[in-house]
């Protein structure tokens, strides 16, 4: 976790993360396997929201944006098969949402 974190503090855009956007990414990934955490890529936006990031190529993506108010979107493009949505962290992260990021980051 202390590495998401870290990721976070240091995107390096310059954009300040909103501390609870910070705070709902960190909910995020603990429902998330270790792996995948190590593989996180992070970007802050300018309205201080959080983006994780998993990729294998051009075809295995799966994004996900999360916001001071714990609301997150994503979406994923397996090949040619995609899929998208939103929810609140605190009602727990969609099990296919969660398997398509143990797909892209499963070596």
């Amino acid at each position: 976790m202390d590495t998401l974190v870290s990721k976070i503090r240091s995107s390096g855009n310059g954009n300040k993360v909103d501390p609870k956007a910070e705070k709902f990414a960190s909910l995020f990934v603990e429902s998330i396997t270790e792996q995948a955490r190590q593989q996180t890529i992070v970007e802050i936006f300018h309205d201080g929201s959080i983006e994780l990031e998993w990729n294998r190529g051009p075809r295995k993506i799966v994004n996900v944006t999360i916001d001071g108010n714990g609301v997150f979107r994503y979406a994923s493009l397996f090949h040619f098969d995609g899929m998208h949505g939103r929810g609140m962290v605190e009602d727990g992260i969609p099990a296919d949402l969660l398997q398509r990021i143990d797909e892209v980051t499963r070596r």
